[in-house]
């Protein structure tokens, strides 16, 4: 009988391993699941939308801007599940087409906002003092403004159109996440081997990239997921007010301006559908990012039933 190779060999004694790995993250996974049974549908829920953005091409029935004025205001059926609108274009292929927008709003928003908070946090936590204090007052001066007129005012300035409600989206999210940021900071300041890192003569960005930032991105993924959901449902108001993507690019909030709220009562289905799906996708987001909090929070895990 011939001999296996030692590559061979070495292929069959990384079988096991491979499959010991997963049975441990497959056993985790069951666990974080009953552990928290609302933040595992949230996943499904959030997978199932990106998957939905992703491969809405593929999935859509019908050309979402191709009207059909023979098939006006359909209601649901077999031919379309979601009815038609006005101009007889397909609802559902529209609400697919639309989640591609709330995709890359959520993500890019999320994203940007989230290092800009993490600079401005870490910044204003590590030097203090005067620097501190500037960075402070110029949060203070944008918490001032009210969301909705801050981000329209952007717009006007930029005009709209997608990367301009990025831009204005991660604005906003930055300099009020900036704040949990420097609070997380400020903790991990404290500990004593932060001190030790300045006692060995460490950099000041070698302390914060080595030492403080490692430390709060259990803060920063947590405020990452809900902020995901924020950032869709602030798309979809600026799209009800005209503000985001122009026409004829359907987004949800549009089609709940122009379609559902003109005809919601001679077409309900049309105000019920993009409706329910940015509902469950909210929701999903915020639901997961309680679930990852209670997951990547010490002190909640050791209050919690010891499952972890």
């Amino acid at each position: 009988m011939a001999r296996a190779t030692p590559a061979r060999a070495g292929e069959i004694g990384l079988e096991p391993r491979s499959a010991a790995r997963l049975q441990v993250a497959a056993g985790s996974l069951l666990r974080i699941a009953r552990a928290e049974p609302l933040g595992a549908i949230s996943a499904i829920i959030l997978v199932l939308f990106i998957l939905a953005a992703v491969f809405a091409p593929a999935l859509a029935p019908y050309n979402p801007l191709s009207n059909n004025h023979s098939i006006e205001m359909q209601p649901p059926s077999s031919g379309h599940l979601f009815g038609t609108d006005q101009f007889g274009r397909d609802v559902l292929s529209r609400i697919l087409y639309g989640a591609r927008v709330s995709l890359e709003v959520g993500i890019g928003a999320t994203i940007a906002g989230g290092v800009i908070a993490v600079i401005i946090g870490v910044l204003s936590a590590y030097f203090g003092g005067a620097v501190d204090y500037l960075i402070q007052r110029v949060v203070d001066m944008v918490q001032a403004i009210p969301s909705l007129v801050l981000l329209i005012a952007i717009l006007v300035i930029l005009g709209p159109s997608l990367p301009n409600v990025i831009i204005a989206l991660s604005v906003r999210s930055a300099f009020v996440t900036s704040r949990v940021m420097r609070s997380a900071a400020l903790t991990i300041l404290g500990q004593p081997y932060v001190d030790a890192g300045r006692i060995i003569g460490a950099s000041h960005l070698r302390i914060m990239s080595s030492y403080i930032l490692p430390n709060i991105m259990a803060a920063v993924i947590v405020l990452g997921t809900v902020n995901f959901g924020g950032a869709i449902l602030a798309e979809a108001f600026l799209a009800f007010l005209g503000y985001s993507v122009p026409p004829p690019q359907p987004t949800w909030g549009s089609m709940l301006s122009a379609e559902g709220r003109t005809y919601m009562f001679v077409g309900p289905w049309l105000l019920i559908a993009p409706t329910a799906v940015l509902s469950a996708v909210v929701f999903a987001a915020n639901m997961f990012g309680d679930a990852m909090r209670d997951i990547l929070d010490p002190r909640l895990r050791q209050a919690g039933s010891g499952t972890f």
